[in-house]
């Protein structure tokens, strides 16, 4: 029965039905429904982005970062999943990577004619500012 009704739930009934738990302070349930949709239905993209999204509040990095790329062998052109990769790979200091991750969310946007949102450039400059940054103190510390 649960799995009928899942498979019927579009992605925003679904997330509707998980944020009750997080309205009531359970985001331990809540990530288990979001494994729950994910485990029943692959393509569960909402559902994948929830998952990571709550890993990443909950400073789980390497757990959100696991997941996510999981998230996105399955879903290779979500623009979402790839900005948040980017992001958690930028909190990693994972720069050359999470530099990927925003130009293929960008990438994915613009062939398919739809707008960018401004975030997804202002992050892309973010990380470049702090790769550059740790190239800089690098090239510091080795001259002194």
């Amino acid at each position: 029965m649960y799995k009928f009704v899942l498979d019927h739930l579009t992605d925003s009934d679904y997330s509707v039905f998980q944020f009750q738990f997080l309205d009531m302070g359970d985001p331990d349930n809540a990530l288990k429904c979001w494994k729950k949709a994910t485990d029943l239905k692959r393509q569960h993209t909402q559902a994948w982005i929830n998952i990571v999204i709550l890993l990443e509040q909950k400073n789980k990095l390497q757990d959100a970062k696991i997941v996510a790329l999981q998230a996105l062998s399955i879903l290779k052109d979500c623009d979402t999943l790839h900005f948040i990769v980017g992001n958690i790979l930028g909190k990693l200091a994972e720069y050359d990577p999470a530099q990927e991750h925003f130009e293929e969310a960008i990438r994915i946007r613009a062939t398919a004619n739809l707008p960018v949102p401004p975030k997804y450039y202002t992050n892309l400059g973010k990380n470049r500012t702090k790769f550059c940054h740790l190239v800089c103190n690098l090239i510091k510390t080795s001259v002194n």
